[in-house]
């Protein structure tokens, strides 16, 4: 299951599962993690951006899918 997903300020996305460890087969640059994200069930995942500097902030499934986070 995809807990987290965190979209950082430089563009890279991180994605958890629900014991903290990475997935990486779902991380990379926003776009590409979009599309490979685009068909997971993420009924139950939270989704933040964040900043190395200044940590994360919540964010939505919208916003995270949205062109305009290039």
């Amino acid at each position: 299951m995809i807990d987290r997903i965190i979209l950082w300020s430089n563009g890279n996305v991180m994605v958890f599962d629900e014991h903290g460890k990475q997935m990486p087969e779902y991380q990379g640059r926003r776009k590409e993690a979009a599309e490979k994200l685009a068909d997971a069930d993420l009924s139950q995942t939270s989704f933040q951006i964040g900043s190395w500097n200044n940590g994360t902030l919540p964010m939505t499934r919208e916003q995270f899918f949205s062109e305009s986070w290039n």
